[in-house]
């Protein structure tokens, strides 16, 4: 995730669409390259982003580019065509705002995402598959897209064994599996953090030197009761203080 690529755009998907504005031979040798190098080495699925690219694309719904799960070309033509992906494309959420708007009925943006190659849907409508088989025996999408779809999906439940016979789906984890996952984490955490600038020298930290500190979350609280991410700023804050800081927390200061 997210075909064609992320980060060229700061606006949120959960909102807007959002577009990978580089030139399409500078997004080869960027985004493209890691994609292709993911497809080559194997990779089982893909989640388009509710993302446009521009540089390659040429059709457009309501006088815009549409979202890379909307897009024909850029699944179909560029993903599964040009870039020979043979794994599952599963679509990101069809109830983003990055998704919605391009057709007045929501169902109808989802039975044209998987006109357009998507072949698993993330929160389609109930509707969703009897609408899908009424069309195809209308004639309105081809078989052909139908069995691309099962196709792809039946190669990666064979691939992951879902078909065996007597097959466990969750196991245990060994103690060496445990022990693995716990030094990867921690690997993960030490070499995530980024130091983009420090001016004045106050890294590390120091109580005896710089006693207070200023944590701001941006953090939002989620319309549907997620607020991890905001608890975790406060518990990173707490610890602040722990250590002997002077902490003072603030959220939505705008």
């Amino acid at each position: 995730k997210h075909f064609p690529g992320d980060g060229v755009d700061s606006r949120d998907q959960h909102l807007v669409t959002s577009c990978n504005s580089l030139p399409f031979e500078v997004w080869k040798q960027k985004h493209g390259k890691v994609f292709q190098a993911l497809i080559d080495s194997g990779v089982a699925c893909i989640m388009p982003g509710h993302i446009t690219l521009p540089s390659y694309q040429k059709e457009k719904i309501k006088g815009f580019y549409p979202p890379a799960t909307l897009s024909r070309e850029l699944l179909t033509d560029l993903l599964k065509g040009e870039m020979g992906f043979k794994g599952v494309i599963v679509s990101d959420a069809l109830i983003m705002g990055g998704f919605r708007g391009y057709y007045d009925d929501p169902l109808e943006g989802e039975v044209r995402s998987f006109m357009a190659g998507v072949d698993v849907m993330l929160w389609p409508s109930y509707r969703f598959m009897d609408t899908i088989e009424a069309r195809i025996k209308r004639g309105v999408i081809s078989m052909q897209r139908l069995d691309d779809a099962v196709q792809r999906v039946w190669a990666l439940k064979e691939r992951l064994g879902l078909l065996d016979n007597g097959r466990t789906v969750v196991q245990p984890m060994s103690a060496r599996e445990k022990q693995q996952a716990a030094l990867t984490a921690d690997n993960i955490c030490e070499r995530a953090v980024t130091l983009v600038r420090d001016r004045n020298h106050l890294l590390p930290l120091n109580p005896q030197k710089e006693q207070k500190i200023l944590v701001v979350g941006v953090a939002p609280v989620g319309r549907k009761g997620g607020d991890s991410h905001l608890k975790n700023l406060k518990l990173f804050a707490r610890s602040l203080g722990e250590k002997g800081f002077q902490v003072d927390f603030q959220h939505n200061i705008l």
